[in-house]
């Protein structure tokens, strides 16, 4: 069993299958104190003896599982499946599940309150507002 299952992110539960290290390549990594809570969970590859944290694992794992799907968006302009969360600020938050697969950080907001239009993990320190929504409230502060 994954010790990411408790995150409830299908994304990092099927990535960790394909755990590798980051130094050597090697498939042998292994939970240093399989008690720790998840947060301070601490990885070692039993062949090189390279440590890394939960938070590098995830973000690793979670980059080679959307590999294909980031590679064909910057081929031939498809929807890239990650995004930086809004609440963590790390390259976790996976858009097919509307949520963090690190934190579990959502959005705060939907969609534009003044136009409706939906809001993206990078809109959401606009405080509600779509980015032209913002600019052009911006715009009008300023004048």
């Amino acid at each position: 069993m994954s010790p990411f299952c408790h995150l409830e992110s299908e994304a990092l539960e099927d990535a960790y299958e394909k755990i590798r290290c980051g130094s050597c390549g090697s498939t042998l990594i292994k939970p240093v104190d399989p008690d720790e809570p998840l947060e301070s969970l601490e990885f070692e590859c039993v062949s090189c003896g390279e440590v890394t944290t939960f938070e590098g694992v995830a973000e690793e794992l979670l980059n080679e599982y959307f590999g294909g799907e980031i590679y064909e968006h910057y081929t031939s302009g498809g929807e890239l499946p990650l995004a930086t969360c809004p609440e963590c600020y790390k390259e976790t938050y996976v858009i097919s599940e509307d949520k963090c697969a690190l934190c579990s950080g959502t959005r705060a907001y939907d969609s534009c309150y003044r136009c409706g239009a939906t809001l993206d993990t990078s809109e959401q320190e606009l405080g509600g507002l779509c980015g032209y929504c913002h600019h052009v409230s911006e715009k009008v502060m300023r004048e």
